[in-house]
Order: structure tokens, then sequence, then C-alpha cells
């Protein structure tokens, strides 16, 4: 799966809107995409049910919109795996929202 995460601390730039529309392009060229919407505001996921855009499960693709602080509470806890022998909730893993974006 190709993760494509729109991040940028500043908000109003058009992460949500630009995660949108390539997600529309990729379903119109036959591509499997899902839609992950880590942002409190929750905008992606009231444009997709506003456009009854359907999410695929077994998708190629992955487009995330955050939230414009990455490192908020409540982002941080919708994607962390619980650290292991710990009881609070351990730091991110994944390479599409730290590092080594891009690579594939």
């Amino acid at each position: 799966m190709k993760i494509v995460a729109f991040v940028s601390g500043k908000g109003g730039v058009g992460k949500t809107t630009l995660g949108f529309l390539l997600g529309l392009v990729l379903q119109r060229a036959q591509r499997r995409v899902n839609f992950l919407d880590l942002d409190p505001q929750a905008s992606l996921t009231s444009l997709l049910e506003l456009h009854n855009v359907k999410r695929d499960e077994g998708a190629e693709f992955l487009i995330v919109d955050t939230p414009p602080r990455l490192e908020s509470k409540e982002v941080r806890e919708s994607y962390a795996p619980p650290a292991r022998g710990a009881g609070r909730r351990g730091r991110a893993q994944s390479p599409g929202l730290n590092e080594g974006a891009g690579n594939d």
C-alpha cells in the first residue's frame, strides 16, 4: 500500500482539499483508495460523506489528512500503538508520518 500524507505545521493550506481531490483522481483512474482523517475537525470525513465517496478497505493507496500540529494528543493516540509493558501509548512508528516518506 502506498501512503500519501498531507502534512503542514500551518492550518488552512489545503491539506484536506488536496487529499480529497487526489483520492478522487485515483478512484477515477480505477485505483483502490482509502482515506484516513486524523484531523479532529473531520473535514475530510465530511467531504467524503457529502459526495458519497466510497472507502476501499483493500486499498492500493491510503490518503492521510492531518491536523496542523502532528504532535497533538488526539493524533498521537489515533495512530500510535500501545507501548509494550507500559500503561500509556507509545510513539508513532509510521514512516508515512515521521521519517522515510517517499521511500517505497
